[in-house]
């Protein structure tokens, strides 16, 4: 196993709009991977933050409070960073509008001696985390035609997975 030794560097900041003296949760984001942000203190009167032993490279900084979160784009490259601010923000609603573009064909009904058509009686959308990151998944149950109406999902990235139903 050869180990190769890297310089490792601080990134420097505040948070706006947090809670003093409650916890905030970092995360050290590159790519699909969680790098964890391995130590990092924060001062709870005032929000000044520093991460500690950070390798070179691109990240997403990403903090949470309570039902807040905010999420920044870093990128170390042989020298500390500084200056890096964090708005934390409460989640928002995210809407739309079921639409089913490719019902299926009309199908004769033997039993009842008349045609029946395919008919979507429920649909559900999911927001899932995105960059393979663990958090909390969100979902709304609308019908055909129905609004979708998923409530407080925090800033950051999504997948989203949508499948309908029917008789």
């Amino acid at each position: 196993v050869s180990i190769k030794l890297e310089p490792a560097f601080k990134i420097r900041g505040s948070l706006a709009n947090f809670a003093p003296r409650r916890t905030v949760k970092f995360e050290l984001l590159s790519g699909d991977e969680d790098v964890s942000a391995g130590r990092v203190s924060v001062n709870g009167d005032t929000g000044r933050f520093e991460v500690q032993y950070v390798a070179p490279g691109s990240y997403i900084l990403h903090a949470t409070q309570d039902d807040t979160s905010a999420e920044f784009p870093v990128n170390v490259s042989g020298a500390d960073v500084s200056g890096v601010t964090l708005s934390l923000v409460g989640g928002v609603d995210v809407r739309g509008v079921v639409r089913v573009t490719n019902q299926p064909p009309n199908e004769p009904n033997p039993s009842a001696g008349r045609v029946r058509r395919g008919i979507i009686n429920s649909c559900a959308a999911t927001l899932y985390p995105a960059r393979g990151r663990s958090g909390k998944t969100y979902r709304s149950k609308p019908g055909e035609g129905e609004d979708i109406s998923v409530p407080g999902v925090m800033p950051g990235l999504y997948r989203v997975n949508a499948q309908c139903s029917g008789v």
